[in-house]
């Protein structure tokens, strides 16, 4: 019901923005007006279904028969019924659930032929990922790493992943960093032009959850805490000093593997630096000269 009055909010210039549906009889007149496709979760391809079940508008789903339709079609669909009547299914979240996987990736600014550039990359997409991962308080089991060269040049194409699974969760960098060196290498071929390059972290846990075969030699309590603390200041310095200034140094000084941005839109609302700035000329000959910035 939010999604119907935010749309007729948008579409309708009457309503100045804001709409509300808080009488009934206005409610059933609009949704008999309102084609099921426009329905938030429907879709064309499902609205051909409804059709096909003489429902085609969401009125017609509001009055229809809710366990009949999910057995036809599934319990989201019934869902939407409760929800279009206002009796509320989805509940609002006051806090985000845990994420399961965290990925970091980025296209390359032009195409890149040295590994040592590429690695560089991966580097940097490993220490932003972990960064999140401690913010989160979780720990990662397993690492991905992927490549590809651009699937619209005329070159030969290539893509290829690799993956890794710790002996022991983790959310130190150095540990990672390793992993997906090795990683590249494995993956990695010459003569070819790559793209794009990125991280995944997966099998995330909020504690360390520890299953060791026979031959790993198990990290003794001291040897964790040493690692959470030094993880712990390097993200403190970077967070107080508003920049990376601690990085790792397979991460590199000079990020020639970047994004290109020059088409890239302005800060407005986050940036003082980027405000725009209007040039007028007042009436008063006295401050006829003087912008003036807004």
């Amino acid at each position: 019901m939010a999604k119907v009055a935010n749309h007729i909010a948008k579409k309708n210039p009457s309503t100045q923005g804001v709409f509300v549906l808080d009488n009934p009889s206005k409610l059933e007149s609009i949704l008999s007006n309102f084609d099921i496709a426009d329905i938030w979760g429907i879709g064309r391809r499902l609205s051909k279904r409804l059709n096909d079940v003489d429902i085609f508008t969401a009125q017609d789903l509001a009055i229809a028969h809710a366990p009949t339709l999910r057995k036809q079609f599934s319990v989201v669909m019934e869902k939407m019924i409760y929800e279009l009547n206002g009796i509320p299914c989805f509940h609002l979240e006051e806090s985000p659930a845990p994420k399961k996987q965290i990925m970091c990736s980025r296209s390359f600014g032009k195409p890149i032929t040295d590994i040592t550039v590429v690695h560089q990359a991966v580097s940097n997409h490993v220490a932003s990922a972990l960064e999140k991962l401690r913010k989160a308080k979780q720990y990662c089991q397993v690492l991905t790493v992927f490549i590809r060269t651009s699937p619209f040049s005329k070159n030969a194409y290539y893509a290829k992943a690799a993956t890794a699974q710790l002996p022991q969760p983790t959310h130190d960098t150095r540990e990672l960093l390793h992993v997906a060196h090795v990683l590249l290498e494995k993956i990695w071929r010459p003569n070819y032009q790559y793209a794009k390059a990125g991280i995944l972290l997966d099998h995330l846990s909020h504690e360390r959850i520890e299953q060791f075969d026979l031959f790993y030699q198990e990290k003794t309590e001291a040897e964790l805490q040493r690692s959470d603390a030094l993880m712990k200041v390097i993200d403190q310095i970077n967070q107080r000093q508003k920049k990376k200034i601690v990085r790792f140094a397979s991460q590199g000084i000079d990020k020639s593997w970047t994004m290109r941005r020059e088409r890239l839109s302005p800060k407005y609302t986050t940036s003082w630096k980027e405000i725009p700035v209007v040039q007028t000329q007042a009436l008063n000959n006295k401050h006829s000269k003087e912008n003036l910035k807004v």
